[in-house]
């Protein structure tokens, strides 16, 4: 059964853990950064992880703020996912920590960002709530790609 613990850090600012499916939401002023958390990987590795989401995810949320980034990395795979919660957690971009780590502008994450907006006619800025209210979606509520 899911448990959640939430602490109200200051006034902006809510931390919700939930167990077992070890995942962490932040909520900052209407912001939402989500990272997840394996509990079975050696502390130097989570920590490795949690920081490499972390940069893509600021990353995203500098140049395309308010769209419910969801950013999961994993250095023993070698790989990135990026998600957009607010269209469809379902499908997103993979990329890889090579890659990343050869691109200190940060212009393959800014791109895949980007991309995945434009698959759903979205502007690549700032969250525009009358276009995510414009989205076809399906009978789960994810966004339909046109």
């Amino acid at each position: 059964m899911p448990m959640a613990v939430k602490f109200k850090i200051c006034p902006n600012l809510l931390l919700v853990i939930s167990l077992p499916a070890n995942s962490l939401s932040i909520k900052c002023q209407r912001k939402i950064v989500m990272i997840d958390i394996d509990t079975q990987v050696p502390i130097n590795i989570a920590m490795a992880n949690q920081a490499i989401a972390r940069q893509v995810a600021e990353t995203l949320e500098k140049h395309y703020p308010g769209h419910g980034w969801m950013v999961r990395a994993n250095v023993e795979t070698g790989i990135v996912q990026i998600y957009n919660l607010l269209l469809d957690g379902n499908w997103g971009f993979v990329l890889k920590i090579d890659a990343l780590a050869t691109d200190p502008s940060m212009k393959l994450t800014i791109r895949a960002g980007g991309e995945l907006l434009e698959r759903y006619n979205l502007s690549r800025s700032a969250l525009k709530v009358k276009e995510y209210e414009s989205i076809k979606r399906d009978f789960k509520g994810d966004a339909k790609q046109s």
